[in-house]
């Protein structure tokens, strides 16, 4: 006999939680600051913005940079990234947050429930940052966090995820088992 399905919707992110992206992108992030002579953040804190939209995410790593300067930082992060964009496959239908309101902001998570026809609680978002728990928080839905990301573990507690996989296999076995 088969349990019934507790969610209907169930969204992932990307960087951290289904690609493993963190390091490219922390790198990428610590060369554009080091390109403009900002102070080069740490990995801990170049991989911390991961999941902000551009904008937020320079302002964050870089901020010593006078604001003007941002627009260079941002050319000088993309110039990073593109050079090694063939490393990084999307599939169709993959939302980003430059075509939707940054996180924590709900308004993508708003988006794929409306366009699915999901109400929030029959929606689980699976994240590997605060952030990505913080929109799930925001739209109102489940939450899981995974502590193999961007963020540590550590830091998920105040969001109230119903869990925390600490490897791919432990979220396999909990979706089985819960989703």
């Amino acid at each position: 006999m088969t349990r019934p399905r507790r969610f209907d919707l169930i969204v992932f992110d990307w960087d951290g939680t289904l690609f493993d992206s963190t390091a490219l992108i922390t790198r990428c992030i610590q060369a554009a600051c080091a390109d403009v002579g900002a102070a080069v953040p740490s990995e801990r804190d170049a991989s911390y913005v991961i999941g902000m939209g551009l904008v937020e995410a320079l302002q964050h790593a870089a901020p010593g940079l006078p604001r003007e300067r941002y627009g260079e930082l941002g050319n000088r992060y993309r110039h990073h990234y593109f050079a090694r964009q063939h490393e990084i496959v999307l599939f169709d239908g993959t939302r980003t947050a430059d075509e939707t309101a940054s996180k924590p902001d709900p308004q993508m998570l708003l988006e794929l429930m409306r366009e699915f026809g999901v109400e929030p609680e029959r929606t689980l978002m699976i994240g590997d940052t605060t952030h990505d728990l913080q929109l799930a928080l925001n739209a109102g839905t489940p939450r899981v966090g995974v502590g193999y990301g961007a963020h540590e573990s550590d830091t998920f507690e105040a969001f109230a995820p119903l869990h925390v996989a600490h490897s791919v296999s432990d979220l396999h076995d909990w979706l089985t088992r819960h989703a």
